[in-house]
């Protein structure tokens, strides 16, 4: 799931909200930790059956890793600093 909302995200314009319709059961869990770790927006259950999520896009999310969308990317330290 969140593989394939990285990879939507990505293409799209800061400020669009994202409507998620799964049935995995760590979505309640997940989206909104993903969010918080990205930057994105979780505003939450928009839909009960499926169950629908909202997240607002950034235009600047802290990057995670293209396989482990769950890991971010940490930008290298200058050995030298």
């Amino acid at each position: 799931m969140l593989i394939l909302l990285r990879r939507r995200v990505a293409e799209l314009d800061d400020g669009t909200v994202v409507h998620l319709s799964t049935r995995d059961p760590v979505a309640p869990i997940d989206l909104p930790v993903w969010c918080d770790m990205t930057g994105h927006d979780y505003l939450g259950v928009v839909a009960a059956d499926p169950p629908t999520y909202a997240v607002r896009v950034t235009s600047t999310p802290t990057p995670t890793d293209d396989r482990r969308p769950w890991h971010r990317i940490e930008p290298e330290r200058d050995p030298g600093a």
